[in-house]
């Protein structure tokens, strides 16, 4: 079993790389909790965590990247998971986190993934109203006020 170990540097000035190596599990998410809490407190906001060197990732390791998502994106930032083994893979699917992160295989990969602007048609789409429904909803008023 390799030791844990984090190690921090800087991939471009907007994005740092946080490599992880050994097993991230009960009794080593808090040293990763902690690492990510300096990173935000410094302002580094967008991470990208290169999880290749990751023996095993338990429920409780994963679920330092769900904080870091939440309280990164309110911070203006994100994450990017970076080369997970097939085992952590396997761990993100079955807890359905696959769908929650982004994931990158090369650091300029994540950087793009981090730096990208939202395009214009992200922004929330103007609701339509069903003509159909509309009449119908409209004809129904008209029925109950000649009933009263």
């Amino acid at each position: 079993m390799r030791e844990f170990e984090i190690n921090i540097e800087a991939l471009s000035p907007d994005v740092t790389l946080v490599s992880v190596a050994g097993w991230l599990d009960a009794h080593t998410f808090e040293s990763m909790e902690k690492a990510i809490a300096n990173l935000f407190k410094e302002g580094r906001v967008r991470l990208a965590v290169d999880l290749g060197n990751v023996e095993y990732i338990s429920s409780a390791g994963a679920g330092v990247f769900i904080g870091t998502l939440t309280s990164g994106r309110a911070k203006g930032g994100d994450i990017v998971l970076m080369n997970p083994t097939s085992s952590v893979r396997e761990v993100f699917d079955m807890l359905g986190l696959s769908q929650v992160f982004k994931f990158a295989y090369t650091p300029q990969e994540a950087v793009a993934l981090l730096t990208r602007k939202p395009s214009g048609n992200l922004a929330p789409r103007k609701t339509r109203k069903n003509p159909k429904r509309a009449a119908r909803k409209s004809a129904k008023s008209k029925r109950a006020a000649r009933r009263r």
